[in-house]
């Protein structure tokens, strides 16, 4: 049964399409491989630069946490004269808390926020990505282009919502059983 779902998976054509995001309006960029696999490149489903919240190493503890559950995001990226510099995270916002840092406090002056800023290529594809979390153990990435120019924003959370969605990708849905069952044609 398995290699003949294979077989039938192997002889659907994969066309080339653009599929606007209603969070953000960016297109997601899908190519085909000659075996009908595709790649999702991580700009098709990154937070633009555009849209990435910012602080600076001068912003308090405070700031960053109201920042955060206002726009209930899990991280911002800290700037220095507009160029990127590092992220903080809910995760250092809790270090802060359980290290009885003050709300007052500057970012700057509790976090090295100058080193260890990880950047994944925009070209890079969500399996790649997935490595790249794993092997540096972080959630968050800076996406930037071949010139280290910064693009957006990249979290595991973005990574685990694509490949939910490949699990749901016509013509197969993913059931409750975990298995991939032809969509209904009614």
């Amino acid at each position: 049964i398995r290699s003949s779902l294979l077989l039938l998976l192997s002889n659907i054509p994969l066309p080339l399409f653009s599929k606007a995001n209603h969070r953000h309006n960016f297109q997601i960029r899908i190519t085909p491989l000659s075996n009908n696999n595709t790649i999702m490149f991580v700009s098709g489903f990154m937070v633009p630069i555009k849209d990435v919240l910012k602080c600076e190493a001068s912003s308090t503890v405070k700031d960053v946490l109201n920042l955060m559950m206002n726009w209930q995001v899990s991280s911002l990226v800290i700037v220095l004269e507009d160029k990127p510099t590092g992220i903080i995270t809910k995760t250092d916002m809790c270090w802060c808390y359980q290290n009885g840092i003050a709300l007052e406090t500057q970012i700057g002056d509790v976090m090295p926020w100058t080193a260890g800023l990880k950047k994944i290529l925009v070209t890079a594809d969500k399996d790649t990505a997935a490595k790249f979390f794993e092997k540096h153990n972080v959630h968050h990435a800076l996406v930037v282009d071949s010139n280290d120019k910064p693009v957006g924003l990249i979290s595991a959370l973005d990574i685990a919502k694509e490949v939910a969605k490949d699990s749901r990708a016509w013509p197969y849905n993913r059931h409750e059983d975990g298995k991939a069952h032809p969509i209904d044609a009614h």
